[in-house]
């Protein structure tokens, strides 16, 4: 039975610059597809009414999360910031 060390230990390991990428590229067509759907529903809701606002909230709402999924990502295929840098503000 391995240590629970060994397992740890691959799992601190950083992910292959492929997988961050892949990540990305699917972050993105995932953006791609949620603009999609809001035009699309722009152009058959009406707009005060409650089930329009209702969408146009959560829509945006899954926008900013992809889009700081994507800035997320983007970091960590980057790496950490070299010894000495500050902080990134956020």
């Amino acid at each position: 039975m391995p240590s629970p060390l060994h397992a740890d230990s691959s799992a601190a390991q950083p992910p292959e610059h492929g997988t961050v990428d892949a990540l990305i590229s699917q972050t993105r067509r995932l953006r791609g597809g949620l603009d999609a759907v809001r035009r699309a529903a722009a152009a058959e809701e009406e707009p005060d009414d409650a089930r329009s606002r209702w969408h146009r909230a959560l829509c945006d709402l899954a926008a900013h999360q992809l889009d700081d999924l994507g800035e997320h990502l983007g970091q960590l295929r980057e790496g950490p910031p070299p010894p000495g840098d500050p902080a990134p503000a956020g």
